[in-house]
């Protein structure tokens, strides 16, 4: 089917956009766990589809497995033959990488799609066991550790860049250590490294593009650790100040900076959005670990920003899409955890087509648009990040988006568009989004493969 086929070939000028600036207020949903009762589960990564991943306790209750939450559904990714596994990264295409337990000696990375667990291996020449995936972009490109290729009596670890099949090592400052932890679109790996010292040194953060590895620095101290970059190449992490506290970061064109705490002095970033939105944790006054929300140069507790009626503590939040949503965890006063998904709640959304089928009419609802102003709906064979120009800092997560229709939305905020969906769609898998250019603001990105 062509990217025509569907009512029209406009591309759409408008999708995600940057909120209102100032507090936002979420919404908190429990995600549940993998054997249910007083079970654990942990939230690590999400897309722009709203899907999260993270790993839990293992039906078996001996063990953890790694698992992808789905519209309201958990689902065991199981293992590469061991008793356990972690996800740690997922794209919109719900392609998903971590690491699994293969037998007594052995540890892998693996790659995850449509059901089925690959062992991604580790380095040629390696001399270890063990390789782990950190992160995967829209491309399928994974960074993680592994075991690497020295000669010496202790096997080094390396970051590393799969890419299906071929292997990136990432070097070092000199020393005998690298991982990575992150990476954009473009292929940009971020983590951290080690330089040559007669004993191993702090580890150093590092961005790493076309064969150069790039110093991040630190505030002072001696450690830097980069943990996530977006698609504007911002980096973030974190980084010890002259005193060895350690303080969140974001860098940007060579220049690092501290994003400040909750009061008690240490804080961490773990990821961050094209919008510049960035999470992580941080001590508050009263010395608790929290998790925090950071935008606009103003730093929120985000247990402070969750609609009241929660019973948990959220003391740490790992990522956050384009949309503003979190994935974390959260704790109860038992001690019990469980991944959670905090979502904005004046976020417009989109649901599935229905009724899902290809050769019939299907709608399209729109959930908390802004009433009374025009929804465009489109949508895209591939998920990617484009910038559309206009007055709005606005991007989609459509790659070469095309207009299906519009609709206004009403009063109430409720829009719905009806379109006849071709037969050539059978068997598709679509990526579908809606857009209010006025209002500067888009929904969710919903991935749809019609039967």
């Amino acid at each position: 089917m062509s990217r025509r086929s569907l009512i029209c070939c406009a591309v759409i000028s408008g999708v995600i956009a940057a909120q209102s600036h100032g507090q936002v207020r979420y919404s908190a949903t429990d995600l549940g766990t993998l054997q249910g009762g007083t079970a654990n589960s942990w939230g690590w990564d999400l897309n722009e589809c709203g899907q999260v991943i993270g790993y839990g306790d293992a039906p078996n209750n001996r063990s953890l497995h790694a698992f992808l939450w789905s519209e309201g559904e958990m689902t065991d990714l199981k293992t590469l033959g061991g008793t356990y596994s972690w996800a740690y990264g997922i794209n919109n295409r719900t392609q998903i990488t971590g690491y699994s337990i293969v037998d007594s000696v052995t540890i892998r990375g693996f790659f995850w799609e449509d059901g089925t667990m690959e062992d991604i291996g580790w380095l040629p020449g390696s001399r270890g066991t063990f390789s782990r995936g950190n992160a995967i972009n829209q491309g399928g490109l994974i960074v993680g550790v592994c075991h690497g290729t020295g000669d010496g009596w202790i096997v080094p670890y390396a970051g590393f860049i799969y890419d299906d099949g071929a292997w990136t090592e990432i070097p070092t400052f000199g020393g005998d250590e690298s991982q990575a932890y992150g990476i954009n679109n473009a292929g940009i790996a971020v983590g951290w490294a080690r330089f040559a010292e007669p004993e191993p040194t702090a580890p150093r953060a590092f961005a790493y593009a076309n064969g150069q590895l790039i110093d991040i620095g630190t505030f002072g101290g001696t450690l830097s650790k980069a943990a996530s970059i977006n698609n504007l190449n911002q980096v973030v992490g974190v980084a010890t100040d002259g005193i060895g506290s350690d303080r969140a970061f974001v860098w940007e064109a060579g220049v690092l900076t501290d994003i400040g705490d909750l009061g008690g002095g240490v804080s961490a970033a773990n990821d961050i959005n094209d919008r510049g939105q960035i999470v992580g944790y941080s001590d508050s006054a009263e010395g608790i670990k929290t998790g925090f929300l950071w935008q606009d140069g103003v730093m929120w507790d985000v247990n402070d920003l969750v609609e009241p009626g929660s019973n948990v503590v959220f003391h740490g939040a790992r990522a956050i899409n384009e949309l503003g949503q979190i994935a974390c965890s959260g704790t109860f006063e038992d001690g019990t955890k469980h991944a959670y998904l905090l979502s904005p709640v004046d976020m417009m959304t989109l649901d599935r087509p229905a009724p899902g089928q290809s050769g019939v009419v299907n709608t399209f609802t729109v959930n908390n648009a802004a009433p009374d102003e025009r929804v465009l709906f489109a949508y895209g064979m591939e998920p990617g990040s484009t910038g559309v120009p206009g007055s709005c800092d606005l991007h989609v997560s459509i790659a070469g988006p095309n207009l299906v229709g519009s609709a206004v939305a009403d009063a109430s905020g409720l829009a719905r568009l009806d379109v006849l969906v071709p037969n050539a769609a059978s068997g598709r898998t679509l990526f579908f989004q809606a857009v209010q250019r006025k209002a500067c603001t888009g929904s969710n990105l919903v991935r749809f493969t019609f039967p």
